[in-house]
């Protein structure tokens, strides 16, 4: 399986305004509509950074977005259904560009929001909550002017930036994993053998059973991520049937 790991910053719009506080605007307000300023990735265990940015070029930039993704079995980010994907897309419709392969989209903090409490759910505050170091601090949006302004130092650190955050969520992604934390991977399993499904390792324990309304099925978890699985067959005679009057 290849599993992409994936963070992308955006630029603002720019629109025509007539205040600061509470303003909404129309569509012929927008002077620009803002999009993908760059984007960081690697390849799971792989020990390069991937860097592109739309001041290297744009169309380069969007060609290897799509060429990544349609390599990708997996693709890993935090926010990334609903942000990074997204906005990739756009950037591919917009370029007049077909749909990527498809891939499984395994967004972290959706398996963070769904299995544990926080107070904050973003990348930041998990790693703060856990005792790491977190992210880059960028200084706020005056980061991203000079960046847009052309300015080669502010482009370095927008860069360094982009890919401490890649790294970091290769990192929660590894450890999530290796607690069973993850939903939505593609499943290792299927070219055969008796594998875990999430993480392909044959380090399997059979941990007892688990039951449906007709059906008793072996129930393992894995050694090496702790993932848990099932037998796809069930036990033998432990088929009922039922609804029958």
């Amino acid at each position: 399986m290849k599993i992409l790991i994936l963070d992308l910053e955006t630029r603002p719009a720019l629109v025509y305004t007539w205040g600061m506080f509470n303003q909404s605007f129309g569509p012929s307000q927008v002077v620009d509509w803002g999009g993908v300023l760059c984007f960081a990735a690697k390849w799971h265990k792989s020990d390069d950074v991937l860097f592109y940015a739309e001041w290297k070029g744009r169309e380069r930039m969007v060609r290897a977005a799509h060429r990544l993704l349609s390599e990708a079995d997996a693709v890993v980010g935090w926010n990334s259904q609903r942000f990074d994907t997204r906005w990739l897309h756009s950037e591919f419709q917009r370029a007049g560009m077909k749909r990527p392969s498809p891939y499984a989209n395994v967004d972290l903090m959706r398996s963070q929001k769904r299995d544990a409490f926080m107070l904050s759910n973003k990348l930041e505050s998990r790693r703060l909550w856990l005792g790491e170091k977190g992210k880059l601090d960028t200084g706020g949006f005056g980061l991203w002017k000079a960046v847009m302004d052309g300015n080669r130092e502010a482009r370095r650190k927008m860069q360094e930036y982009n890919e401490l955050d890649v790294l970091i969520t290769e990192e929660e992604f590894d450890r999530m994993r290796a607690g069973g934390w993850v939903r939505g991977l593609p499943n290792f399993a299927i070219d055969g053998g008796h594998v875990c499904p999430s993480c392909g390792s044959g380090k399997l324990q059979a941990r007892g059973y688990q039951h449906s309304k007709t059906r008793r099925y072996q129930r393992f978890q894995c050694k090496e991520c702790g993932s848990w699985s099932r037998a796809v067959a069930c036990e033998p005679g432990s088929a009922k049937v039922v609804g029958a009057a």
